[in-house]
């Protein structure tokens, strides 16, 4: 399957262990979702721009000789209707609600609730949709 171009699913497609996509959804081909360690969701009628990295782990802060210590591991659900602009960043555990614009360049560090537009580093609600 080609996960690069427009695509109609009946149902969730699994593309790999742990990233399901739903129905006529658009990924662009620079998009990167880091699902090694956790689940990965992207719900239907969502378009997501170029340049964006969900990530659903990262790691904890460990001691000066190895600072990147244990993982920590947080699924990513990115609902309906959505559109994540180019190069955002969506960080473990956020849940993107359905309908919501993230503006370009913002970086999801915590969920967002429905149908709202955010924007920023870390992103914030700008307006209601």
């Amino acid at each position: 399957m080609d996960i690069y171009t427009k695509a109609k699913y009946n149902k969730p497609e699994q593309l790999s262990f742990q990233t399901f996509l739903c129905q006529r959804k658009f990924k662009n081909a620079s998009a990167f979702l880091n699902n090694a360690w956790e689940r990965v969701e992207i719900h239907k009628n969502t378009s997501i721009a170029y340049g964006v990295t969900v990530s659903a782990s990262s790691h904890e802060i460990g001691m000066p000789e190895k600072l990147a210590e244990a993982s920590r591991r947080r699924p990513v659900i990115i609902g309906e209707g959505c559109w994540i602009g180019a190069n955002v960043t969506i960080l473990p555990g956020v849940t993107v609600a359905d309908g919501c614009v993230i503006g370009a360049g913002s970086v999801v560090t915590r969920s967002t609730e429905k149908n709202e537009s955010y924007l920023g580093i870390p992103a914030k609600r700008v307006r209601t949709l």
